[in-house]
């Protein structure tokens, strides 16, 4: 039975600030240099980088996906395995319920409809016995549950005083409920019955709320969180009403379970599957997503059959669901690869899908994913970059380095020391990457002086936009235009100051060249602007714990509706805002600036270089390549650096939708149809990016700089050339440390 349980794919909400190289090793002396972080199941298998180029064979499932029972934005509310038959109810764009049955290799699939209207159902628990009938419980005006029979016909409504969390069919117990009152017992002929009430629960194990699970032989279990938030599973005799023991087992993570033969129960935390024995409190491993190759992200729900097979929901590189099996797959049968490594921290969902893509393709290399934050709290960030270092100093760098736009230290210092490849030559004609052709405006941004050590498959483009009726035909905005549009309410002076500096290129800071030039009248006027833009508006107090913010977004959109901000992901945003969020022809104008110029600048998503010590670099440039040009990838939601990529996107956004569906997009909650990008609109955002000089470098160092020095500036103590000549100097001499 699926679970509504949080995604378990890691967000993190505001930009982190990380030191560099050099410091990160040092570090201060409170930190545990030795520090190794292991697999909870197997203490002494390190799961950060190691010399072995073993391909791991034993966690292996084979997807098999099944077309035409699913449709594409059906939503799949129950799923479950009984009597030999796949069991689902899914709710589909029509909001009309359906009642399914597919046998678990996809064939024979029977469907009937619910008499029950999904407009007005919010979420909606399912359960079914062993003869098809079929048990609901929803929330409308009231709690309701509902029982069908195997064909869909309703032959059982009540209205209950109660909330149901769980339900589940048992021959022993019959309906067996987790609800507001605890865990009781219903019958059809009579009323519940309470075995255990939910305050001597949450008394006995120090929680608030739990779920309830049925595993194999009519067992129960319920699962929940101290206080403290340790994760908590104890098995539930209805019997004699009381609780076993508290799985240790259990507590180390927090799963999510599911039922099947071989097992008490089957669990799924962020890397795979794993069988569970309550007795011996052993859990045991047996799908490994990365290794099968299965996205997490698209791996929506699933049930066990038993240890060898899983019956899934899949979301394919289309969008597609689909309904799957994965089958165990014999470690005598799985190829030999040589294995590769990718390690960085804090990933975007196209890098895994990446790897998966390429892992399924390739015949020859496997590359298995490292993600260092995935071993530690949220509050000790600074620490990954510290172990990544460590890694790197032991000789154990990966094979390919992702450097996410969260986790983003400086690439030039890693250069300079000699840890990364130098990439140029295989961009060459006859290179490994030969083939490749980067946009051109985006191939002199991954240099660093006339080499190439990181590539950007993929980018945002920041800009401003305005309506071009408003726009009156410029093409950028002077800083006494912008403030006429009185936007100084939504912003603060060092926002506009970091925004500046990022779009000004190396105008103001010279990278390649490691030059500063902020002793310039350009700069003066910045300064006072941002001192404006501060008037009047209260300073919260500094911390040390404060962190650091750096370029932040500007306003939306006026009270006039002519001004937008946008981080562009594709053509269809851009397609978007001028069709439903401005509704007229937009006018790329950058940020505001006194040079007359149009500052606009990119974001990569990703930065992959390839380590100078990589026993197998030609494997990893193979997988550059993939990721770069290749179109399960690089969807249409992104613009790709890849030309021939970034020039078909363009030309699909000119063309009809192949389907109604696909030209639709949801604001407030109303559908709006997008047409077609007009080809003169996709061209003139074609020119204005591939005109784009600044990259957009998250570099806290930098931003701490201006926030401590702009300070006395804003509060009067110093004048604008005396902040801009510190400022200068301070990041002068951070250039020449690099």
């Amino acid at each position: 039975m699926i679970k509504k349980i949080p995604p378990l794919n890691k967000t993190i909400c505001s930009i982190l600030s990380f030191t560099l190289l050099t410091t990160a090793v040092t570090g201060c002396g409170k930190k545990d240099t030795e520090r190794k972080i292991t697999d909870p199941l197997n203490p002494e298998v390190s799961t950060m980088l190691s010399d072995s180029q073993t391909m791991p064979k034993d966690y292996i499932f084979k997807q098999t996906d099944y077309e035409g029972i699913l449709n594409k934005d059906d939503y799949v509310e129950y799923l479950d395995y009984i009597e030999g038959k796949v069991r689902a109810v899914t709710l589909g764009k029509d909001a009309k319920f359906k009642y399914l049955f597919v046998n678990k290799d996809g064939s024979d699939a029977q469907s009937f409809d619910l008499p029950l209207d999904g407009k007005e159902i919010s979420d909606i628990i399912c359960t079914s016995d062993k003869d098809g009938n079929l048990y609901t419980y929803y929330y409308t005006n009231e709690s309701c549950l509902k029982k069908f029979d195997n064909t869909g016909n309703e032959v059982l409504s009540k209205t209950l005083d109660f909330e149901i969390y769980d339900m589940y069919c048992s021959d022993k117990y019959g309906l067996v409920l987790n609800t507001s009152r605890g865990i009781e017992t219903f019958s059809d002929q009579a009323d519940s019955t309470i075995l255990i009430k939910l305050e001597d629960a949450q008394k006995n194990f120090d929680s608030d709320a739990f779920f309830l699970y049925k595993g194999s032989k009519d067992q129960f279990f319920i699962e929940g969180a101290t206080s403290d938030d340790v994760p908590i599973l104890a098995k539930v005799d209805l019997d004699n009403k009381s609780f076993g023991k508290t799985s240790k087992a259990c507590s180390e993570r927090h799963y999510s379970y599911q039922s099947g033969e071989g097992y008490d129960l089957y669990s799924q935390d962020y890397n795979g599957i794993y069988g569970y024995d309550y007795e011996s409190d052993k859990m045991t491993k047996l799908l490994d997503l990365d290794d099968s190759c299965i996205d997490r992200l698209n791996f929506l729900g699933w049930i066990a059959i038993n240890d060898k097979e899983l019956f899934a929901e899949t979301l394919d590189f289309n969008s597609n669901i689909h309904f799957s099996t994965l089958t165990k797959v014999d470690p005598a049968d799985v190829p030999d690869k040589t294995m590769l490594t990718l390690g960085g921290a804090c990933f975007t969902a196209d890098v895994t899908m990446a790897v998966n893509v390429f892992n399924k393709s390739s015949d020859k290399y496997k590359v298995k994913v490292i993600d260092y934050s995935d071993s530690y709290p949220e509050d000790e960030l600074d620490d990954i970059l510290q172990a990544f270092n460590q890694d790197i100093l032991a000789g154990k760098a990966p094979d390919i380095f992702c450097f996410s736009y969260y986790f983003a230290p400086n690439i030039d210092s890693y250069a300079n020391k000699g840890v990364l490849m130098d990439l140029s030559s295989a961009f060459d004609k006859g290179g490994a990457l030969g083939d490749v052709e980067i946009l051109p405006n985006i191939y002199e941004m991954m240099k660093t002086g006339d080499k190439v050590y990181s590539v950007y498959p993929s980018f945002v483009y920041n800009t401003l936009l305005m309506k071009e009726s408003a726009a009156g035909g410029k093409k950028s905005l002077s800083l006494k235009e912008y403030d006429d549009l009185n936007l100084k309410d939504s912003m603060d002076g060092n926002k506009f100051i970091n925004t500046s500096i990022q779009t000004a290129g190396d105008k103001f800071i010279d990278w390649n060249n490691k030059k500063c030039n902020l002793k310039c009248p350009e700069f003066i006027e910045i300064l006072e602007y941002a001192k404006k833009l501060n008037s009047g508006k209260k300073k919260p107090a500094a911390s040390d714990d404060e962190e650091i913010e750096v370029v932040d977004e500007l306003p939306s959109i006026n009270s006039n509706g002519i001004l937008c901000d946008q981080d562009l992901y594709g053509f269809n945003s851009f397609t978007d805002i001028e069709q439903n969020e401005l509704k007229d022809k937009v006018a790329i104008l950058g940020f505001p600036n006194n040079s007359g110029e149009t500052t606009t600048m990119i974001t990569p998503f990703n930065q992959l270089c390839v380590s100078a010590s990589s026993k197998c670099p030609e494997g990893a440039l193979e997988f550059i390549k993939s990721y770069c040009t290749d179109p399960a990838i690089n969807d249409v939601s992104t613009f790709p650096s890849d030309k021939a990529l970034f020039e078909s996107y363009m030309k699909k956004a000119t063309e009809p939708a192949a389907s109604e569906e696909d030209a639709i997009v949801y604001t407030n909650c109303h559908e709006v149809k997008l047409k077609p990008l007009p080809a003169d609109e996709a061209q003139k955002l074609y020119d204005s990016i591939l005109s784009c000089k600044a990259i957009h470098r998250l570099d806290s160092k930098i931003d701490s700089f201006v926030t401590e020095e702009t300070a006395a500036f804003f509060d009067g103590q110093k004048s604008a050339e005396e902040v801009a000549d510190v400022i200068n100097n301070r990041i002068q001499t951070y250039l020449n440390e690099q």
